[in-house]
């Protein structure tokens, strides 16, 4: 799948020029236009989430042949945390989905994709910080239902090591 991935543009750059017409003032197009740059944002940050993830689990992995402690204390935090991140963006999406269709007009569909956007924004670029961790381990917990406390627990031992 990743050498399929590798070249997000052009893989998204099908869809892009599927989205045209004679009349880009179209309310139609517009739609389009809106609904497909905010697919393309969704799947790119999809994407990085699951790189990270994968990421982190090899270093989780090393850290254990290595059997280094204080790093796989770190990384198994880092890798709820970036779970959780994903489980908020998915939530973020499913919750996208839903309201979207009830938009039937071009100035609420663009307030709708605004807001949608703005949330993952500032998960994943940390624009003014609004979305904190807990929330997310929160949004996690309603999948799996230990997430908060398998996440205190890796955050105690973690700070008991720094001491």
């Amino acid at each position: 799948m990743w050498e399929a991935l590798r070249d997000f543009d052009a893989l998204m750059e099908g869809a892009e020029s599927r989205v045209q017409s004679a009349d880009p003032s179209a309310e139609s197009v517009k739609a389009a236009k809106l609904l497909n740059d905010f697919a393309r944002s969704h799947f790119h940050l999809l994407l990085v989430a699951q790189y990270k993830i994968k990421e982190i689990g090899r270093g989780v992995v090393a850290a254990l042949d290595a059997r280094n402690e204080t790093v796989l204390f770190n990384l198994a935090r880092a890798f709820i945390e970036h779970t959780a991140a994903l489980a908020y963006q998915v939530s973020a999406l499913e919750k996208a989905a839903s309201e979207i269709p009830k938009k039937p007009d071009i100035k609420r569909l663009e307030a709708t994709i605004s807001k949608h956007n703005k949330t993952v924004h500032k998960l994943y670029y940390n624009e003014k910080a609004s979305v904190h961790v807990n929330d997310m381990i929160g949004t996690l917990t309603k999948h799996y239902g230990s997430a908060k406390r398998d996440y205190e627990l890796w955050a105690k031992v973690g700070d008991g090591m720094k001491g």
